[in-house]
């Protein structure tokens, strides 16, 4: 019988501070959520047991893991149970996998095409080299401004010019002249005896 390789990862020393506190924050967030459900979006092979207990199993970096359901708690195969940063690690990565899943449900279908961010609502400005070019920064971002609160912004900064004030009315104004002109015009040109004549009283 062969010996069995340690897991090839070696513990951090110490745990990072909050990091098992994290870990516990994670685990409740997928508490509730059926194991096959699970097993389904994150890849794994679920094992059910008794009393609602089972096993999740899977290869992280080629290594066998054994993830106990309903605790989320993951061992490898000899029963060492991971550190903590890979307890975590494991964790996000269901958290990940079933809420991409949740979105992908209430998603249009996959066409199998490239997307760019041009190709999405005001996706042009999650763009990098567009952000760069305007030096819009993190916070910004990450309030998912539109192409209005983007202009907006840089009208504030002075680096577009101020919008005239009444825009809209000043070009309904044009629009009235304009056909007033043309009114004007057509009855110059037609002849008076041309014009019909109104009834009698």
């Amino acid at each position: 019988m062969t010996q069995p390789v340690r897991f090839p990862f070696k513990k951090p020393e110490p745990t990072p501070p909050g990091l098992e506190s994290r870990a516990g924050e994670l685990r409740a967030c997928l508490q509730g959520i059926a194991a096959e459900s699970l097993a389904a979006h994150t890849g794994a092979v679920y094992l059910p047991g008794h009393s609602g207990q089972g096993e999740f199993h899977f290869n992280l970096f080629t290594q066998p893991i054994i993830g106990v359901f309903p605790s989320l708690t993951f061992f490898t195969p000899t029963g060492e149970q991971l550190p903590p940063f890979l307890q975590a690690f494991l964790l996000y990565y269901f958290n990940t996998a079933r809420h991409n899943a949740d979105q992908a449900a209430n998603a249009a279908p996959p066409t199998g095409q490239w997307v760019s961010f041009a190709d999405l609502p005001d996706g042009r400005i999650y763009n990098q080299a567009f952000q760069e070019l305007w030096g819009l920064d993190t916070p910004f971002l990450e309030a998912r401004p539109g192409n209005a609160e983007f202009f907006e912004r840089l009208r504030g900064e002075g680096r577009l010019p101020e919008q005239a004030k009444d825009v809209f009315k000043q070009g309904r104004a044009q629009a009235k002249d304009a056909a007033e002109r043309v009114r004007s015009a057509v009855s110059k040109a037609v002849p008076e005896a041309t014009k019909p004549q109104s009834a009698a009283a």
